[in-house]
């Protein structure tokens, strides 16, 4: 309930989610920066941020479990971005019709209800034009 109405009170630029498969807390920015102010000064560290739930760190930038030693850049344009988990993802995708954002690449599922979808990035889209 609690995390309900977090999700309802944040607008949907703000909200940032743990891209660790087993937690997916959902967090504000603010949260994020300020559990990241001791990381901020040091180049290397660009990105680098900690769960507030899990307390495990990940790249805010590139939304993955923490790349050490590797810039973002590099890291996405690396094999381990694209995962074997991508393909399973995408397959289970295909076969429920679910869609991506364009904007972040998040999967969306439409349950119900109307066509015109707000992405937790913000982007807006309509579903059936995707």
């Amino acid at each position: 309930m609690i995390q309900r109405l977090k999700e309802a009170a944040l607008p949907p630029t703000d909200k940032v989610y743990c891209p660790l498969p087993r937690c997916s807390a959902l967090m504000s920015k603010k949260e994020i920066m300020d559990s990241s102010t001791n990381y901020l000064n040091d180049p290397n560290l660009d990105g680098m941020s900690k769960c507030t739930k899990c307390q495990k760190l990940f790249c805010r930038n590139c939304m993955v479990p923490w790349h050490r030693d590797t810039r973002c850049k590099d890291y996405q344009s690396s094999t381990a971005y694209n995962c074997a988990e991508d393909g399973k993802l995408k397959s289970l995708a295909k076969l429920k019709h679910w869609r991506q954002c364009i904007k972040c690449s998040n999967m969306i599922e439409l349950s119900e209800g109307c066509y015109h979808i707000y992405c937790r990035c913000g982007y807006e889209f309509c579903y059936t034009w995707c």
